[in-house]
């Protein structure tokens, strides 16, 4: 029996997942960013003990909670919940411009290519601790290409005005 697709292209993805993700990636902050229960909570604009059952995925958090701790977190919390559907949260202020900023992005891309190559070496493949472990330039590298991809659609746009 085929699992229900919401599109014909990618499964429905059950709310426990969504949910345990969320905990997840959470908690993960909280342990990286040396937060307490209460800093966590803080941050979220919820009470200390709701923060620990959002990271415990005892609790369904609300959308505007959601959407707030992702502007705060970006990618960090955004893109592995939403990698479940086929998706990722792309950042479309653009700080940086011009030639200084493209020389820093094929810097950061170049380095993201030198993490992958370097896990290839010893078995052809990239396990999942090492591609978690490079995660920063995954993401790094990543948003260079988005930023990018902003400018293509820009001019695109400017083209058909």
């Amino acid at each position: 029996m085929s699992r229900p697709t919401i599109d014909g292209r990618r499964a429905v993805v059950p709310a426990s997942k969504l949910l345990q993700t969320v905990g997840d990636r959470l908690e993960d902050i909280r342990r990286e960013d040396d937060f307490s229960y209460v800093d966590l909570g803080q941050e979220l604009g919820r009470h200390p003990d709701q923060a620990g059952k959002y990271c415990r995925s005892t609790a369904e958090m609300p959308m505007t909670t959601f959407l707030r701790a992702c502007q705060k977190w970006r990618g960090r919390l955004a893109n592995p919940v939403l990698a479940l559907m086929g998706l990722k949260m792309v950042e479309i202020d653009t700080p940086a411009e011009g030639a200084v900023a493209d020389r820093r992005a094929l810097t950061i891309i170049m380095r993201a290519q030198a993490a992958m190559s370097e896990n290839l070496e010893d078995d052809d493949e990239i396990s999942d601790e090492e591609l978690v472990e490079d995660r920063a330039f995954v993401e790094a590298g990543g948003a260079a290409f988005d930023r990018w991809r902003l400018r293509l659609a820009e001019i695109d746009r400017r083209r058909t005005d």
